[in-house]
């Protein structure tokens, strides 16, 4: 009993002895998933919402219309309504008409009795008589008029009374119209009940089968195409057009923004989870070779081996857990909304269902929780295989080798000393200087991309057009991607810097010891990091060209061409002013080692 409450103490003892690392490893889980959990959220909450959207408002499957000038029989609407797959059929009437500068699109409603493509009445209210009308709420172009404006069409002046949304009108780009090259100024409604011309143009029909399947889905399109199909073949094409959801511009416009997201949310924040998990292996495996001397007691002691890895299994657990679950509902609650609210300026979006989409967020904190637990078992069961008395004793400093840079005779004479010792020592622990440049490189990587990705919008959204509308969102991502990415820049340099200082107190002791002052002892560690960081700011440069260009092809969205020359500059500059800002705030924390420390060296 003694034993085991010895035990939970060195447990609770570690984790205050090595709170830094807990929450340098904690926090750099959480960004790596609140970005996956976040950007993975959006289109799934935008599709679970248009969908929930869409069948409140009873939106049509097929839209058949008659290119007859008088529209349809009465035999052809009787016929259309007896296929035993339409659910419901509504007539209607709509035609376009330029008045002068606009193009005015007018549809002629029974909204007493509309059943499909239902729309809501946001103010005012519905007409009352013939020469009254709504219109759709205002967009790109359809903001010309308001409430009690008069309009004149054809030969007819009406009175606005009501502002009216039709779910077939969800994208606040201008609409196409019926005339070549030319888009929709505004949108009018009459009541049918008022103003009945006598023909039917359109009819929209509503399906049996596809109720249950979104409409998003490939299921939905499948039981649509086949229904459309079985229509086609009773009344041919000749005379008329079928219309899905496939050829609604703005179904057809958040589609396209739902996929550009999809496919950025799944490549960019991959490498979050790469430079994540190189960052957390190198911390977990350095706190454990720290952990040496303890591993030897408990050994000593006749602790079992899964004793003595369950107490860094419990560390590392609890550093994905909180992390991860922090990360999931800060991606959920905060990345996810800001992204989601943001399309807003290119689509009429209802309000979020309020589903949890977790599955992405779930996917990549498993994810590194199993690389993580795999890391703390190879590196404890690797020290668990070596004697009691050789893990006691701290591990001796690697012996210096003769370096490639010194083979260069020329160059290496020109060096001063302690340029001479930096790169020394830098060399002489491969491992570390390995993954620090990648972790660094990896994360200047995403800062570019992050970047380049918000010129490409930048340059999109110039350009105008619908291609410009939807870079919106995509300008929205990029920059929660650079900021993110400065965030797990500033962590990995800050962890890397950190552990650095930890594990070589003996050496910085001894210098103090020897005479040296204190910028000249920060300056040993400084020194190190700064030549490893600018190595992996080279290398995660052109990395994160590339990889841009590759999410441009993925996505069909911008260019590499589009990228800035100042984003190659700005990019070395955060990172830059980040390794800047962590030597400062780890100045104090090398200048008051202790020098006692250094009687501790093992020669």
């Amino acid at each position: 009993m003694v034993m085991k409450k010895t035990f939970l103490k060195t447990i609770f003892r570690m984790f205050k002895s090595n709170f830094a690392r807990f929450i340098a490893i904690t926090f750099i889980i959480i960004l790596g998933v609140a970005v996956n959990s976040g950007l993975g959220g959006v289109s799934p909450n935008l599709q679970n919402s248009l969908n929930s959207y869409f069948s409140e408002h009873n939106v049509s499957d097929l839209i058949v219309k008659s290119k007859n000038i008088y529209g349809f029989t009465e035999q052809e609407i009787e016929k259309m309504q007896n296929f035993d797959f339409v659910k419901n059929a509504t007539g209607i009437s709509t035609f376009d008409i330029q008045k002068d500068e606009l193009v005015i699109r007018a549809y002629y409603l029974p909204f007493k009795n509309l059943d499909i493509n239902k729309v809501d009445l946001l103010s005012g209210r519905l007409p009352l008589n013939i020469n009254e009308i709504v219109i759709e709420q205002e967009s790109q172009e359809m903001d010309k008029y308001k409430i009690n404006d008069e309009i004149k069409i054809n030969y007819q002046n009406v009175t606005v009374v009501g502002v009216v949304a039709s779910p077939l009108i969800i994208s606040k780009e201008a609409e196409p119209s019926n005339f070549e090259n030319e888009n929709l100024n505004l949108i009018v409604y009459f009541d049918t009940e008022f103003n009945d011309l006598g023909i039917i143009t359109d009819i929209y029909l509503k399906f049996n089968n596809p109720d249950k399947h979104n409409i998003f889905s490939d299921k939905y399109k499948d039981i649509v195409s086949t229904s459309k199909t079985e229509i086609i073949e009773e009344f041919g094409e000749t005379n008329f057009v079928y219309l899905t959801l496939d050829e609604n511009f703005g179904y057809c416009f958040a589609r396209d923004i739902m996929e550009k997201i999809n496919i950025i949310s799944a490549i960019i924040p991959v490498f979050f989870v790469i430079v994540v998990a190189l960052v957390v292996f190198t911390t977990m495996k350095r706190l454990i070779e720290s952990e040496r001397a303890n591993i030897a007691i408990y050994k000593t002691l006749g602790f079992s081996n899964s004793k003595i890895l369950f107490k860094y299994i419990i560390f590392a657990l609890i550093c994905c857990l909180i992390g991860g679950t922090i990360g999931i509902f800060a991606g959920t609650y905060t990345i996810m909304p800001v992204v989601y609210n943001g399309l807003s300026t290119q689509l009429f979006i209802p309000e979020v269902t309020g589903k949890l989409f977790l599955d992405l967020g779930l996917i990549v904190a498993s994810t590194i929780t199993i690389f993580v637990l795999l890391v703390t078992i190879l590196v404890v069961g690797k020290l668990l295989k070596e004697k009691p008395a050789n893990l006691l004793r701290p591990k001796s400093p690697k012996i210096g080798k003769k370096i490639f840079l010194e083979r260069i005779s020329f160059f290496w004479k020109k060096l001063s000393f302690k340029y001479k010792s930096t790169l020394r020592n830098i060399f002489r622990y491969v491992g570390n200087f390995i993954m620090t440049v990648l972790s660094v490189a990896g994360s200047t990587a995403i800062v570019f991309m992050g970047l380049g990705l918000l010129n490409a919008a930048n340059a999109k959204m110039n350009a105008g057009g619908v291609v410009g509308s939807s870079a919106g969102s995509i300008n929205l991502i990029a920059i929660i991607i650079i900021i993110f990415a400065m965030l797990l820049s500033v962590s990995v340099i800050f962890n890397l810097t950190n552990i650095n200082i930890e594990e070589r107190k003996r050496e910085l002791a001894t210098l103090k010891v020897l005479g040296y002052n204190n910028s000249e002892v920060c300056g040993y560690i400084f020194r190190e990091i700064s030549i490893m960081a600018i190595i992996g700011i080279i290398i995660g440069l052109p990395f994160g060209y590339l990889f841009i260009g590759l999410v441009f092809d993925f996505v069909g969205f911008g260019s590499v061409s589009d990228i800035q020359i100042y984003s190659w500059f700005l990019t070395i500059a955060i990172s830059i002013s980040f390794m800047l800002i962590v030597f400062l705030l780890l100045f104090n924390k090398i200048i008051k080692t202790d020098m006692n420390a250094s009687l501790k060296t093992v020669d």
